[in-house]
């Protein structure tokens, strides 16, 4: 498939075995599947948390400066877990010279993202954002866990229309006073925004763990859904797996993926957990505003 033929299809959402469709309208390129330009390719870096719980920690540089024009972010997050502790999580990715870096994507939940060389192999999401060519690209990260350490990966891609994306997203639902992602409760639909602030084009749904893991393996599923309560319409499932040990979690295969949804300013958000629980999954939303 050509780069120029990621530009319809259908709005689909991923139910834990296969994508299902929604709806029938075109949905941009960036909500679909196919070649990707890969532009540039970070190293596998460490990026370590503040030895003060829920402080930002240093930043890391993962890309020196990009390449060309890109409008498209992948990152990979592993490894940010701890035996019988709290993981909670968030990681920033920044623009800019050493000490004057900018925050591009922040405070993205990752807690307990699992081990990058096991299936499926932690957290990683694709956020389709502009970032100009000779941009330096780094990572911080803070931790409920003080001094937690994990590690990351990023990629930039020319994929598309370079001029179909936004300079800037919204992320929804995390909590910088303990390093959480939002929890709902178990089952039932919880408000992670009552009224968005503005019109959205696209979501991406990441997941994480904030708290001390249970014994046994759990395969779970996430739902991202518009609303008023109790007339939920969900708009993403994600299958997910945690771990018997070291409060690892894990998305199964494809991993986060951008799923395109317009959605007016004013619009309730809501997520929910189905499966045996026994951790504290939390969601992190990212929204891609309307051009």
């Amino acid at each position: 498939m050509s780069l120029s033929a990621l530009g319809t299809g259908t709005l689909n959402y991923f139910d834990g075995t296969a994508w299902q469709p929604v709806g029938g309208a075109a949905v941009p390129w960036y909500s679909q599947f196919g070649e990707v330009g890969l532009l540039d390719l970070s190293d596998y870096t460490t990026v370590a948390s503040s030895a003060t719980a829920n402080t930002k920690g240093a930043w890391v540089e993962l890309i020196a400066s990009t390449s060309a024009d890109a409008n498209a972010l992948t990152v990979w997050a592993m490894n940010y877990l701890i035996n019988g502790q709290n993981p909670a999580t968030l990681i920033d990715i920044g623009i800019g010279a050493a000490g004057a870096e900018t925050v591009l994507v922040g405070d993205v939940g990752v807690g307990g993202a699992g081990q990058f060389f096991t299936r499926p192999g932690g957290v990683a999401f694709t956020v389709p954002i502009s970032i100009a060519a000779g941009t330096r690209i780094s990572m911080r990260s803070q931790s409920n866990y003080a001094g937690l350490s994990g590690n990351a990966i990023v990629a930039v891609h020319q994929w598309g229309d370079l001029a179909s994306v936004p300079a800037s997203v919204d992320v929804i639902g995390t909590d910088t006073s303990d390093s959480t992602a939002f929890v709902p409760t178990v089952g039932s639909f919880g408000e992670i925004v009552a009224s968005t602030s503005q019109d959205y084009d696209a979501f991406i749904m990441v997941i994480s763990i904030n708290g001390p893991h249970g014994s046994n393996t759990r395969d779970l599923f996430g739902e991202l859904a518009v609303g008023a309560s109790g007339s939920e319409q969900t708009i993403i499932k994600q299958r997910f797996l945690t771990a018997s040990s070291g409060e690892q979690l894990s998305m199964f295969n494809p991993w986060v993926r951008t799923v395109w949804y317009p959605t007016p300013a004013g619009s309730r958000l809501a997520v929910k957990t189905t499966g045996p629980i026994n951790n504290t999954p939390g969601y992190t939303i990212i929204g891609i505003p309307k051009l």
